[in-house]
């Protein structure tokens, strides 16, 4: 018994010490525990989408999807083994975690984008008179 709890303690020193040398391992197995959710979920996902039936719901699912599979593997080579960083395959998965962070947050922001007035005033047709379109001379 006093043997086992020894190497209990021992092993878990040992994944202390190795998450000292590479801090990085927490923030891979936090993204790989929210593609597994995300992953096993999208069928409900996929299922409202198909009821809510907006423009772009589905092509959002994709873009989520896809953002995260290729996130997963930038932050696999921006970290290679006994090496420095790789400065620009981090960069792109920061941004591809943006990316999905702004999808996620698309029905927020979407209300405040259409209260932006996009109209286009035109001047010079209030003197217009009736336009006679009936062929007749």
């Amino acid at each position: 018994m006093a043997g086992s709890s020894k190497g209990f303690k021992e092993f878990v020193r040992k994944r202390i010490v190795a998450l000292k040398r590479k801090p990085q391992t927490i923030s891979l197995v936090v993204l790989a525990l929210a593609f597994l959710y995300y992953s096993l979920n999208l069928t409900k996902i996929s299922n409202t989408t198909a009821k809510i039936q907006s423009p772009g719901m589905g092509l959002c699912g994709f873009v989520t999807m896809l953002f995260s599979i290729l996130c997963m593997v930038c932050f696999l080579n921006a970290f290679p083994h006994r090496k420095k960083v790789n400065v620009p395959m981090l960069i792109l998965m920061f941004l591809m975690v943006g990316a999905v962070a702004l999808t996620a947050l698309l029905p927020a922001y979407s209300k405040w984008i259409k209260r932006i007035n996009t109209s286009v005033e035109v001047e010079g047709n209030g003197g217009m008179g009736v336009i006679d379109i009936s062929g007749e001379d």
